[in-house]
This record gives structure tokens, C-alpha cells and sequence, in this order.
């Protein structure tokens, strides 16, 4: 073989790879418009009061936020005690501000939890019914507020679930969305929020798996995805075409999109929200994070499947290093802040 032909074959080969890379990102640009003109959130954990105005103020219509099971039922009691102030709070300050809810439902009360920590499986039938009783009461109390419900946060994530897929639906998912739709049926269910990463105790591939197997589609109503990647295009390439993990211009396909995962376990017609992506600006820097959560919601304007997207997160918490936030712990906004702001004013209007 001379040298000229292993060169030529070389740069064929190298071609294909990048047209093949690349080709999905090319068709998914031309799809229509999508649920940035009426849906954008960001994470807000328990903000209340000014923290809200300043997602009013960038133009956000959707919060994520939530008060979880561990805090709200600390204590074992008969009947169940619940501590609704903080919960109250934030639900009474949200609806003032004419702003949507996506109301979270974790983790696991240390009297109820198979490991004595959050994330712990309910370990036994009282801690079970109690676990129903939780739900019933949080979507009895805000029925008027709140109509939309996510089960749980990154069931595939040790930090959050100690349990099997099979326990988080038996256990969790299917007492959950059956009381939250014996108070309303027009409620709707977001799960799973599976961690896209590599490095999950559970693959997003297995877990939908399972829940394809034990037919949980029948009990979510939009599935939920908690994304994060080196940039914007890798975050969309994720639901497009999958994980590659790359040298140079060789790439290897660690799994397929997520979207065909969705469709390959029964949710072929089920919406899909991104509950979180962002970028911390002590490590990409402020500019860049306010580059890529813009380009981001650009990128997810032409992708009509999905929904809604919540960037990750409102505000740094100064009592830990990483900072997700589009403001700082000290209140002075980002340059996210303003980017945001003049991208849903002038480029995405409401």
C-alpha cells in the first residue's frame, strides 16, 4: 500500500467521522421554533422574596424549587407532623410573582430511610405508607398553586438514591403519582431527573431499562433530564446522537441519544425537560457562563421536544465554592444576569 493511498484512506476515514459527528447537529437546527417563547425556568432552590424579583426581572417564567420529604416530615409521629413554613414561604412569594412551579419531591427522612440518610429507600411498609401520605399532603395543600410534581432528583446518583431502579419505582415513582392524581388528574408527573454523566451508579441506558420493563411510562407524564457538558453543542449532541468519548478526531460511542433511549422504553410520546444544565463561573469564567446558558437556549429553541429548561442556578451559596449562580452570594449579578435579561427581552420575547 504506498504512502499516498494510506494518506487519502486516512482523510476519508477522518471525514466520515466528522460528517457522521456532525450531521445530526445539522438536522436538528432546522426544526421549528419551540418552548423558549413561553417556558424558561432556573433552579431557585428555597429563594424567596428579592431572589424571585430578580428571576421576574430576567425574564423567567418557571421556577424549580421544593421543600423535601427530610425537612417537611423530620420526625416520626402518628399521625404525621409537617412543618410547612418554609415551604408556605416560597409557594405564597411564587404564585405573587405570577411564576410557575415545578415542585420537587426528595429525599428520605432519617427515621424512615433504609441507611438512616436522605438517600436512603423507604425501609419498611410504615415509612412506605408514610412516604404516600407526604405526597397526598403537599399536593392537597398547594392544589390551587402547584400542578406540576417531580419525583425525586437523580434516583441514578448515590448521592441522592442508595436504591435499585426497580425500588425507586415501586417504592417511590407509583405512590407518588398515584396520590398526585387522586387529587388532580390534570396534574402532571416529571421524572425520572437521571445525572447524564458517566459516572452515575446507575447508566441513563439501565435505568430507563428498568423502567421500561416495569411499565412506569404509564405513571410519568414528562420525562426529566438533568444535563451537563463541556458547552452548549455537546449538551444538545447528548439527546441528538449520544455520548462520544473522543481522541483527536477519533470518537468512540459510549450510548446512544436520549432521545432513542426515551423511545426505546415506552416514552416515545412523552415531553422531555432539562431540570438542570448550567456552567460554574469559577471555572469557565463569567463570560463564558453567560455565553453558553444563552447559546443553550438558542440551541433548545429548535428542538421541539423539549419543553422547558431550568439553568442551574439563580444565586451562589457563599457556604460552598462552586458557583452555578447567574447572581453571587453578595447580590450583584453576573454577566449571565444581563445576558439572560436582553435574550429573553429582545431575542425570545415572552
Amino acid at each position: 500500500m504506498t504512502r499516498g493511498f494510506r494518506r487519502a484512506a486516512f482523510l476519508s476515514v477522518t471525514i466520515l467521522i466528522v460528517f457522521y459527528i456532525l450531521k445530526p447537529s445539522i438536522a436538528y437546527a432546522q426544526n421549528g421554533r419551540s418552548f423558549v417563547y413561553s417556558s424558561r425556568g432556573v433552579v431557585t432552590h428555597w429563594a424567596t422574596g428579592s431572589d424571585l424579583d430578580s428571576v421576574v426581572y430576567m425574564g423567567f417564567n418557571w421556577v424549580r424549587t421544593g421543600v423535601g420529604w427530610d425537612v417537611i416530615e423530620s420526625d416520626f409521629t402518628e399521625p404525621p407532623t409537617y412543618h410547612w413554613e418554609i415551604a408556605d414561604k416560597i409557594v405564597k412569594d411564587c404564585v405573587a410573582r405570577n411564576l410557575q412551579i415545578l415542585w420537587g419531591l426528595p429525599y428520605t427522612p432519617q427515621w424512615a430511610s433504609s441507611n438512616g440518610r436522605q438517600n436512603g429507600y423507604p425501609k419498611d411498609d410504615t415509612a412506605r405508607r408514610h412516604w404516600r401520605m407526604f405526597v397526598r399532603a403537599v399536593a392537597e395543600r398547594y392544589a390551587k398553586q402547584i400542578n406540576y410534581f417531580e419525583v425525586w432528583n437523580e434516583p441514578n446518583n448515590a448521592r441522592f438514591w442508595q436504591g435499585t431502579a426497580e425500588q425507586y419505582v415501586n417504592y417511590i415513582l407509583i405512590p407518588a403519582a398515584e396520590e398526585i392524581k387522586a387529587v388532580n388528574p390534570n396534574n402532571e408527573v416529571v421524572a425520572p431527573t437521571l445525572m447524564n454523566r458517566r459516572g452515575a451508579r446507575i447508566s441513563v441506558e439501565s435505568f430507563f431499562g428498568e423502567l421500561g420493563k416495569l411499565g412506569a411510562n404509564k405513571y410519568i407524564d414528562i420525562v426529566s433530564q438533568n444535563v451537563y457538558e463541556k458547552n452548549p453543542k455537546n449538551l444538545v449532541d447528548q439527546f441528538i446522537i449520544g455520548d462520544y468519548e473522543c481522541w483527536f478526531v477519533f470518537c468512540v460511542k459510549k450510548r446512544v441519544g436520549l432521545f432513542d433511549i426515551y423511545d426505546q422504553n415506552g416514552f416515545s410520546g412523552h415531553k422531555v425537560w432539562i431540570n438542570e444544565f448550567g456552567w460554574r463561573s469559577d471555572r469557565v469564567g463569567e463570560d463564558v457562563q453567560a455565553k453558553y446558558i444563552v447559546s443553550t437556549f438558542k440551541l433548545l429553541s429548535k428542538i421541539p421536544r423539549i419543553e422547558n429548561a431550568f439553568v442551574y442556578e439563580l444565586k451562589d451559596d457563599d457556604r460552598y465554592g462552586a458557583r452555578w449562580g447567574m447572581v453571587r452570594g453578595n447580590e450583584l449579578p453576573k454577566t449571565s444576569f444581563r445576558s439572560v435579561s436582553d435574550l429573553f427581552r429582545n431575542y425570545l420575547p415572552r
